[in-house]
């Protein structure tokens, strides 16, 4: 397979200067004095994008996301490295920038065009694509700089995609305009795909990338941190952004000791049933390891402050179940122990697809759930029921508990993926989520 995009070896230095007068300090003095400071925003950076693949970039602000793509655009120029690109490129970096506010919308998109290669005719030929996708009526055709916020990214957004790029490079620019038009954003994105164009994403979005991207790469301080499939480089994204918020990051699994599993009473539990064994118990340690739902591959950080020691699901009458079916109700208990006092405690939950597209999320600060304080040692069961009424497939179920500080949430124990259940659905359908229909026919 062909290479469409080659990054060998790149490196961006930049110099700062505490102000314009170092700045000409510099330039002047006979000795070649240095006022400034060096700042590198990339180091080191390699990789290849092969032909008609998706490739997402996510990092946190200041991560060099940005500076890699303005010098794969030629935007910019590397300090050291060389970056190959083989086909026209199309880069929705900044939209509208370099449009011309005096110009009408037809005129800066005839330019913007000639800018990216394309003839004068060519563009004329693709105007009515344009102006149809874009949207904004007469206005295409009266000055720019009487355009709402709005007007102006449609415009840009449809010059950009209308040039027939062999590479698109997208940077945070599909959530523009109102929900029709992302979802037209979005329209145009998957089209390109299946056309075969390779596509560089770069967004704060990890859901998106794990479902539109093919592989991903993490930046953290101007290197590359991880590659790999966009799962995985999705929960080391997050797990810097915990080590970001002072957190540890990862749990130790202790090992399972039955014998240090006592009833409330102080006597070790026997012959009782697992529902009544689940709430009785007492133990110290992690038993969600010996739940047959229980995903091995997990991903789990948090400060440790209150933990999830165990969890129990029951539904159609069965305890701790894999597969479950879709019309039955489903009721978790989440076991829930406290090393400190937790003043504002918090839970949540998440579902989501063996891809790791959400398919639901919720909190108690969403739900204005206000749940009683915990104090050190104390130990509590957050019970949730719902529905899974999903097609036919393996989900990931995610359980968090955290407190709520100064308005923020944070995390004591979240168990990413923590449980692996397979839904069996009695009337398969196309898609996830079944709609409520009622079909008839009428004959006139």
């Amino acid at each position: 397979m062909q290479i469409a995009i080659s990054v060998q070896n790149l490196s961006k230095r930049y110099r700062l200067y505490k102000s314009h007068v170092e700045r000409f300090k510099e330039m002047l003095h006979p000795l070649k004095k240095k006022y400034h400071k060096e700042f590198w925003a990339l180091r080191d950076i390699n990789f290849d994008v092969m032909n008609g693949s998706t490739l997402g970039i996510i990092g946190r602000n200041g991560s060099g996301k940005s500076t890699l793509l303005q010098i794969i655009c030629g935007v910019s120029k590397a300090t050291v490295g060389a970056v190959t690109v083989n086909g026209r490129i199309s880069a929705l970096l900044e939209l509208g920038a370099g449009f011309n506010p005096d110009l009408t919308g037809r005129q800066n998109a005839i330019l913007n065009g000639v800018v990216n290669g394309l003839s004068k005719d060519e563009m004329k030929e693709r105007i009515p694509l344009i102006k149809e996708f874009a949207d904004i009526g007469e206005f295409f055709d009266q000055p720019v700089k009487i355009y709402s916020s709005g007007m102006f990214v449609r415009l840009a957004f449809a010059a950009a995609i209308n040039v027939d790029p062999d590479i698109l490079i997208v940077d945070e620019a599909l959530a523009v305009g109102d929900a029709k038009f992302q979802r037209k954003c979005y329209n145009k994105f998957l089209e390109f795909q299946n056309q075969g164009k390779t596509i560089l994403f770069v967004t704060h979005d990890i859901h998106a990338i794990i479902k539109h991207c093919d592989c991903a790469i993490l930046l953290e301080n101007g290197c590359v941190r991880e590659t790999g499939l966009p799962k995985d480089v999705v929960l080391m994204y997050e797990k810097l952004s915990v080590i970001d918020n002072g957190c540890p990051c990862e749990f130790e699994i202790t090992e399972s000791d039955e014998s240090n599993v006592k009833g409330l009473n102080g006597d070790v539990v026997t012959d009782i049933s697992e529902f009544e064994y689940f709430f009785q118990s007492i133990h110290v340690f992690d038993r969600c390891v010996k739940r047959k739902s229980y995903n091995k591959n997990e991903f789990r950080f948090g400060s440790k402050q209150s933990e999830i020691i165990d969890y129990l699901i029951t539904s159609g009458g069965e305890y701790d179940p894999t597969t479950i079916k879709a019309d039955n109700s489903v009721d978790m208990y989440i076991k829930v122990k406290a090393s400190r006092d937790i003043k504002m405690p918090t839970y949540g939950l998440t579902i989501s697809t063996k891809d790791g597209i959400l398919l639901y999320g919720t909190n108690t600060v969403i739900d204005n759930k206000i749940l009683q304080s915990l104090s050190a040692g104390d130990m509590v069961i957050y019970h949730v029921s719902l529905r899974m009424d999903l097609n036919n497939g393996d989900y990931f179920i995610s359980h968090g508990v955290g407190e709520i500080s100064d308005g923020a949430i944070i995390t004591s124990d979240a168990r990413n993926d923590l449980i692996h259940l397979q839904v069996f659905q009695k009337k398969p359908f196309l898609g996830i989520v079944p709609l409520m229909n009622n079909f008839k026919e009428i004959r006139i």
